[in-house]
């Protein structure tokens, strides 16, 4: 599952709420979420900040692995 849809959930939003929340359109969190697009590093920041988590880790990098 895409890290970003695990956030989402655990915080219990709905993509529409979280879309609202960062000012973007809901298709584009949806995009997102099926790794068909990239946020912007701006959507990116957003995003984390609402999720409580540093990019990094919203985006699913772990520097231990090196990915």
């Amino acid at each position: 599952m895409n890290r970003m849809k695990e956030l989402r959930e655990a915080k219990g939003l709905s993509k529409s709420a979280v879309a609202e929340a960062v000012g973007i359109a809901s298709s584009a969190i949806l995009k997102y979420e099926d790794g068909i697009t990239q946020p912007s590093v701006y959507a990116a920041w957003k995003l984390a900040r609402l999720y409580g988590v540093t990019i990094e880790e919203m985006m699913g990098y772990d520097r231990r692995k090196g990915n």
